[in-house]
C-alpha cells in the first residue's frame, strides 16, 4: 500500500473571488508555465489515475528472471512505457505530443515511492532512481526541470515532517542522481543549502532536517566516488559545502597522542609492510614493551586502548585514503579549482585499493590478534574495577561479559570514527565483526544505543541511523538452509535483541527533557527495526514447513515474547515509577507504535 505524496500541491480551480493581495503576491513570481498547467488541468482524480498507471508500469517491468531463464524488465523499459502512458492524459487529439506539466506528475509520484521504499518491498529505492535517471535521458527538457523543482519543493516543505528513514531515502536517491549525471545541479540552490549544515555542524550542533538531508547526501556522494575533486567542483566557488565532505578527526592530548602512534605505526607496520604472522601481532599486543611505551603517556588510562589501537591500524589505508582527501581538499581550496592537477586518492603511491575487499580481509587475517587483544583489555577493566586485585573467577566469553561488551563498544567506536565518510565501508566491516565473532550482537546494540554501563543518560551519545547499523545484527534468510531458515533459531537470535532496544530505548526517553530530533530518532528507530525484524521472520516463516499459516507465527511470536503486545507490556512496565507526565508521554507514544505493528 502506497501514498500519494502531494508534492506540486493539489488541483487549483479558478477563483474570481480571489484575493487581490494573493494575486498581486502571485504576479512578482516567476511562472512555470508547464507546472501551472499540471497544477490547474490535472483534476484529483486525473492524478490518482496517474499515479496507479505509473505504479503499475514500474512493477510491470522491473527486472526479474523468467521461469525459461531470460532476463525480463529493465529501468529503461519501464520509462518508456510511462512516459508513453503520460501521453493518454489530454484532450489534444495529436496523440504523440504529451499534455501540458504531465512530467511534474510523474517525478511527483515516483518521489512519492522513493520516500516509501523499503530494502524489501517491492519498488525499492534504487530501481526507482534508474526509472528517473532513464527518464531524464529520455525526455531532457522536461523531466530535469521537474526534478530540481520538486526537489527545491521536498526541502523547503516537507523535509521537516520527514521521518528519518524517508529523508535518508530522498537522500540516497539525490547522491545517486548527481552521480549519473557528471554532478550537475544549480549552484543557488548550494547556496541556500548550505546555511543548514553550517548550522549542523557548527559549534552549537544545532540538528536540523534539513541539514541532515544535505549532509546525508554528501556523504553517500563521498562513499561511491573517489576523486575528491570530482565532487568538490560540483558547488559553487567558496561554498562552505567543502569542509563538510570529510569528518575531521578529533584532537587527543598532545602527550597522548605521541605514546599513541608510537605504538600505532610500529603495528601498521608490522601488519602492511612486513605482513607480520597474527598470532605474532597479537603476542606483541599484549608484551611488556606495549605497556612500557604506552606508559609514557596517558594513554594507560584510556579503556581497551590496545583493541583501539590494533583496529586502527588495521584500518591504515583508510585513514590514509582519508588524509589524502584532506590535502586535496586543501590543495583546492588554494587554487579556487579542482581542476586537471588534482591528484587522485591512492596509498603508498599505488592505485587506489579497493578497500570493501581489502579491510574486510585484514579484519579476518587478524581475528586472532583482535580477540587477544579484547580479552586482555576485558580482564584489565575487569581487574580495575575490582580496585586492582587479581581475578578470581573466569568470566571469559559470552556476550553477558559486561567487561568484553564495554571493549568491544570502544572497537565500534574507533571504528566508526575512521571509516565515518562512508556508510557503505562501515556496515561491511561491521558485518566482518559479526560473522567471524569477534564482537557480539550485544556489543554492537549497546555501542549504537549509546550505552556504556553509565547509570545517567543524559550523556548518551546514540549513533545516528542507528537502526540501519543495529539491523546487521539480524540473522539473514538464507537460500539453501542454514539459520535463515530455521525459524526457531531466528526467534532465539532475534528475541533477546528486541526486548533489549525497546528497554534501552524507553530508558533513554525517560532521560529526555524536551521531544526533539533525538527523540524522533529513537521512536523511528525503533519502529524501524522491529520491521525489519519482523520481515525477516516473515520470510523464513514461508520457507519453514513447520509454519502453514501467519496466524501461526504469530503464536510463535507469542511464545518468545516479542509480539507487538509485549514489546508493548516492556514500555508500560519500565515507566510505571515515572512521576513526569511529560516524560511518560514519549513512553506512550512508542508504546503506540508497538500496538500499531503486526506480523
Amino acid at each position: 500500500v502506497f501514498g500519494r505524496l502531494p508534492v506540486f500541491g493539489t488541483h487549483e480551480e479558478d477563483d474570481d473571488e480571489e484575493d487581490d493581495d494573493d494575486d498581486d503576491e502571485e504576479e512578482k513570481k516567476p511562472l512555470n508555465e508547464r507546472l501551472v498547467a499540471y497544477q490547474k488541468n490535472f483534476t484529483a482524480l486525473d492524478r490518482q489515475l496517474l499515479a496507479d498507471s505509473v505504479r503499475s508500469c514500474l512493477i510491470h517491468h522491473k527486472s526479474h528472471v523468467s521461469d525459461t531463464g531470460l532476463e525480463r524488465g529493465s529501468a529503461k523499459d519501464a520509462a518508456a512505457t510511462i512516459w508513453a502512458v503520460g501521453k493518454l492524459f489530454g484532450a489534444a487529439p495529436n496523440i504523440a505530443v504529451s499534455p501540458m506539466g504531465v512530467e511534474y506528475g510523474i517525478v511527483e509520484t515516483i518521489l512519492g515511492l522513493i520516500v516509501q521504499a523499503k530494502e524489501t518491498g517491492a519498488l525499492r529505492q534504487v530501481y526507482l532512481s534508474r526509472v528517473l535517471l532513464e527518464l531524464s535521458r529520455l525526455e531532457p527538457s522536461l523531466i530535469p526541470q521537474a526534478l530540481v523543482t520538486g526537489l527545491s519543493t521536498l526541502f523547503q516543505d516537507y523535509l521537516p515532517s520527514f521521518v528519518p528513514s524517508a529523508r535518508n531515502n530522498i537522500g540516497k536517491w539525490f547522491a545517486f542522481h548527481l552521480a549519473n549525471t557528471d554532478y550537475q545541479w544549480p549552484p543557488a540552490y548550494w547556496n541556500h543549502w548550505s546555511s543548514y549544515v553550517d548550522k549542523l555542524q557548527g559549534t552549537q550542533k544545532q540538528r536540523n532536517s534539513r541539514g541532515e538531508f544535505v549532509l546525508h547526501a554528501l556523504r553517500t556522494m563521498m562513499s561511491t566516488n573517489a576523486k575528491i575533486n570530482v565532487i568538490y567542483d560540483c558547488f559553487p566557488n567558496g561554498s562552505s559545502l567543502c569542509s563538510h565532505l570529510v569528518v575531521m578527526p578529533p584532537v587527543s592530548a598532545e602527550s597522548d597522542q605521541d605514546a599513541l602512534d608510537i605504538v600505532k605505526k610500529e603495528i601498521e607496520q608490522r601488519i602492511w609492510d612486513m605482513n607480520e604472522d597474527t598470532d605474532a601481532v597479537g603476542e606483541y599486543m599484549v608484551s611488556d614493551d606495549v605497556t612500557t611505551k604506552l606508559a609514557n603517556g596517558v594513554a594507560t588510562d584510556q579503556q581497551a586502548i590496545r583493541t583501539k589501537l590494533l583496529i586502527k591500524a588495521i584500518l591504515a589505508p583508510a585513514e590514509k585514503q582519508k588524509q589524502q582527501v584532506i590535502q586535496s581538499m586543501e590543495a583546492m581550496k588554494a587554487e579556487g579549482s579542482g581542476g586537471d592537477s588534482m591528484m587522485d586518492v591512492s596509498y603508498n603511491n599505488e592505485p587506489s585499493k579497493d578497500l570493501l575487499q581489502v579491510l574486510p580481509d585484514a579484519i579476518v587475517q587478524y581475528k586472532p590478534a583482535l580477540m587477544v587483544a579484547l580479552e586482555f583489555d576485558a580482564r584489565s577493566l575487569e581487574k580495575q574495577d575490582n580496585g586492582g586485585d587479581d581475578i578470581v573467577t573466569d568470566t571469559v566469553g559470552g556476550d553477558n561479559d559486561k567487561y568484553k561488551i564495554s571493549c568491544e563498544v570502544s572497537l565500534l567506536e574507533q571504528l566508526h570514527e575512521t571509516l565515518s565518510q562512508s556508510n557503505i565501508l562501515l556496515s561491511s566491516c561491521i558485518t566482518s565483526l559479526l560473522k567471524n565473532q569477534i564482537v557480539s550482537t550485544a556489543g554492537v546494540l549497546h555501542w549504537v544505543l549509546g550505552d556504556v554501563g553509565v547509570d545517567d543518560n543524559s550523556s548518551a551519545i546514540v549513533v545516528q541511523g542507528w537502526w540501519d547499523l543495529a539491523a546487521l545484527t539480524l540473522p539473514g534468510v538464507a537460500a539453501n538452509g542454514g539459520l535463515g531458515n530455521d525459524i526457531q533459531s531466528m526467534l532465539d537470535a532475534i528475541s533477546p535483541s528486541l526486548r533489549y532496544v525497546v528497554q534501552r530505548v524507553c530508558s533513554l526517553l525517560l532521560s529526555s527533557s524536551k521531544f526533539g530530533g533525538a527523540e524522533v530518532d529513537l521512536l523511528e528507530g525503533t519502529k524501524e527495526f522491529i520491521a525489519t525484524a519482523y520481515t525477516r521472520l516473515t520470510v523464513a516463516a514461508r520457507r519453514d514447513s513447520s509454519i502453514r499459516s501467519s496466524e501461526e507465527l504469530r503464536l510463535k511470536l507469542i511464545d518468545a515474547g516479542i509480539d507487538n503486545a509485549k514489546l508493548s507490556a516492556l514500555c508500560r512496565d519500565s515507566s510505571s515509577g515515572e512521576p513526569q507526565v511529560s516524560k511518560t508521554e514519549f513512553i506512550e507514544l512508542l508504546m503506540g507504535i508497538l500496538d500499531s505493528m503486526m506480523i
